[in-house]
């Protein structure tokens, strides 16, 4: 048992933020918080790793990726693009067996070193837990986020159906967190039911499958816009303003 005033005064009590993802999610107080559940979420093909790359890149943090979603030419492909604003197609060829790119495509990803990565395809709970063990035993401390790219794809034992299982993981997402210290990030579907209208062009909170808003202190979800863009909605925030059916978005490039 704790008495509030003595974890106050040493300060462990605080939800500090990490440094910010983007600048236009600051301004509207959508801060990543240690300590905390954070819930990414889109339909297919809504730019959801994407927007995480970018967003792990741009806090420059130490961090443990678990990308399921994505395989490990993919991944790389993709963060050479962003590093050097060139298209996929083109980074992809640098990462060929032939290719006379390697050495240089290595080079531009060795300063991104602070993330880990774990590439199982159909990872289990205990292996999110032994892997943030691992790291912290070869690092000497706890990564400050954890990011788990897909969701969905975490098996749970015991559990009748995908339903459950999802509300487990969320509760042991928030465990997780509380007992390292990290910001954790589970990115996640929507209901194949939602289909986006003028109106709605991003999807509510209620439309993310298995309806897990409950953990999270900040969920924002995404979706594809026009002319290479992606739309941004924050549908719950514990600590600032939200708009829960997402037709409050911003535009991101």
């Amino acid at each position: 048992m704790y008495r509030l005033s003595r974890l106050v005064k040493r300060g462990g009590v605080g939800q500090e933020p990490l440094p910010a993802p983007f600048a236009s999610w600051t301004e509207r107080g959508m801060r990543i918080r240690r300590n905390s559940l954070h819930l990414w979420a889109g339909p297919s093909a809504s730019f959801k790793t994407m927007i995480i790359l970018n967003a792990i890149m741009n806090m420059k943090v130490p961090t443990l990726m678990f990308s399921s979603d994505s395989d490990e030419s993919t991944i790389a492909s993709r963060m050479l693009g962003i590093l050097t604003g060139t298209p996929i197609d083109k980074t992809e060829e640098w990462l060929s067996p032939t290719s006379g790119e390697l050495e240089k495509a290595a080079q531009l990803l060795e300063p991104l070193d602070y993330i880990r990565w774990d590439f199982s395809p159909n990872p289990t709970l205990d292996d999110v837990w032994n892997a943030t063990y691992a790291y912290a035993t070869v690092e000497g401390c706890w990564p400050q986020q954890i990011v788990v790219d897909i969701a969905s794809d975490v098996y749970l034992d015991g559990h009748k159906d995908e339903w459950s299982m999802l509300k487990e993981l969320m509760r042991q997402g928030k465990v997780l967190a509380r007992e390292t210290g990290a910001a954790v990030h589970m990115v996640h579907h929507v209901s194949d039911a939602w289909k986006p209208t003028l109106e709605r062009p991003v999807p509510s909170r209620g439309d993310v499958l298995g309806k897990l808003s409950g953990i999270p202190v900040l969920m924002v979800n995404f979706a594809p816009g026009g002319d290479g863009e992606v739309l941004a909605a924050c549908v719950k925030n514990r600590f600032a303003k939200c708009d829960a059916s997402g037709k409050t978005f911003l535009r991101m490039s």
